[in-house]
């Protein structure tokens, strides 16, 4: 979580997104896992400038804090914690829109 360098992406479940390379079928987990596509970068200036976008965690009261590489797995709307900043998750159907509404 460290290098990633965009924000990630929850794609969506469709029968065909994950299928096994050998015959073709369905994976037989595809219907427990929730996919997730990051892009990545090994330069740190490019990770920096991301994470600069990136607002602090935060959380309530009372709550336990979230620490750093915390993976939250989505249910939140977020990937995770990384350098106290989290890490949202955009959804693949929002940004298909968003891209032919330019």
């Amino acid at each position: 979580m460290e290098i990633i360098s965009d924000f990630p992406v929850r794609l969506p479940r469709h029968r065909d997104i994950l299928t096994l390379p050998h015959n073709g079928q369905v994976h037989p987990l595809s219907k427990r896992l929730d996919l997730v596509a990051a892009v990545v970068s090994g330069r740190p200036s490019v990770v920096e400038d991301f994470h600069q976008r990136l607002q602090p965690s935060s959380w309530l009261p009372g709550e336990e804090e979230l620490s750093n590489s915390m993976i939250l797995h989505g249910g939140s709307g977020c990937l995770g914690v990384c350098a106290g900043k989290l890490l949202p998750l955009t959804h693949l159907k929002k940004l298909y829109f968003n891209t032919w509404s330019i």
